[in-house]
């Protein structure tokens, strides 16, 4: 276990509580804020990146979008789901159009500006 992780206010803990001693692996972990995907933050410390808007660690592949991109955090693209499915649901009932079926699911284009 490596002690002085940074950034471990309000991390979890992992514990893969193996047999084997050589195996096993206690470790900081937090969620990226843009990929919602678990960061092992001693690991996070040579392939990871931060986000100033967010003030949160994210992950490698995160950071290096977030060149080009700028801070997508996971939150808005739920947001961007959820308002283009209530935007459909409103015109297809000004349009006078029946409801789809019950296991339609739209397909959603997000576009980032």
């Amino acid at each position: 276990m490596i002690i002085g992780t940074p950034h471990t206010h309000n991390a979890g803990y992992l514990l893969n509580n193996s047999s084997d001693a050589k195996t096993r692996q206690q470790a900081d972990i937090q969620l990226c804020t843009h990929c919602e995907t678990v960061i092992i933050l001693q690991k996070w410390k040579e392939d990871g990146g931060w986000c100033g808007k967010c003030m949160a660690p994210i992950c490698g592949p995160c950071a290096d979008r977030m060149l080009t991109h700028g801070c997508e955090p996971f939150i808005r693209k739920i947001e961007a789901a959820f308002e283009t499915a209530v935007k459909l649901k409103q015109h297809r009932r000004l349009a006078g159009l029946n409801d789809p079926p019950a296991n339609h699911v739209p397909k959603l284009i997000l576009t980032t500006p």
